[in-house]
């Protein structure tokens, strides 16, 4: 690699000087070492102050995101939690008939107790882990109770065809454990976002 001295108005001898071609190595060793120990410092710096920047771009993108998304699916928890009080209501009025009628009668109501998990909340599954170590996690395990409590009143469904009075009142009872525990994870997951959004924006989508 070389370096080409521009050619300079010096006239020698009634003409400008010739270009020359100067090895690059023969510059760097023409250095001080002084200088040439100041150049790397100054090269290294710049190098990490680059990468400091880039990560500080990266964060302040990733919180960016982590707020939209709890934006987003702030309402889908809130639908979560209008769907729970439905289904609640569907088991109630079907534990009450339960001893009085035979179960396949009621096949159709009880697959009416799934719980529909909103499509903005299912879109974002995959991006759940940016609204941080908490949120992430409770909002992912809510869409996780909820898929296997639908598994479970799919299956009770099935069963009730084989069932006579009162013998499916247990697969009803037997629901209740996975309503409590999506009852305690969605207040969770209400609290978590508000904590990675502005609480009194997202106070707004509630009323």
């Amino acid at each position: 690699m070389t370096v080409k001295e521009m050619a300079l108005p010096w006239q020698h001898g009634g003409a400008f000087c010739h270009t020359m071609d100067i090895p690059m190595t023969l510059v760097l060793a023409s250095l001080p070492s002084w200088l040439q120990a100041f150049a790397a410092i100054v090269a290294l710096f710049i190098a990490v102050w680059g990468t400091l920047r880039a990560d500080k771009a990266m964060r302040r993108r990733d919180r960016l995101q982590a707020r939209c998304i709890a934006t987003a699916i702030y309402p889908d928890i809130l639908s979560i939690e209008v769907g729970l009080g439905r289904v609640r209501g569907v088991l109630k009025q079907l534990v009450s008939i339960s001893a009085a009628h035979v179960g396949q009668h009621y096949m159709a109501d009880l697959n009416m107790a799934q719980i529909e998990i909103p499509s903005m909340l299912t879109r974002n599954v995959d991006n759940l882990y940016l609204l941080g170590e908490q949120a992430g996690p409770t909002c992912l395990q809510l869409v996780s109770i909820v898929l296997q409590y639908n598994d479970l009143v799919q299956s009770a469904a099935a069963q009730l065809a084989d069932k006579a009075k009162g013998e499916w009142t247990n697969l009803l009872h037997a629901l209740e454990g996975h309503l409590k525990a999506i009852d305690i994870l969605v207040g969770e997951a209400q609290q978590e976002l508000a904590a990675v959004h502005d609480a009194q924006a997202l106070g707004k989508l509630k009323s």
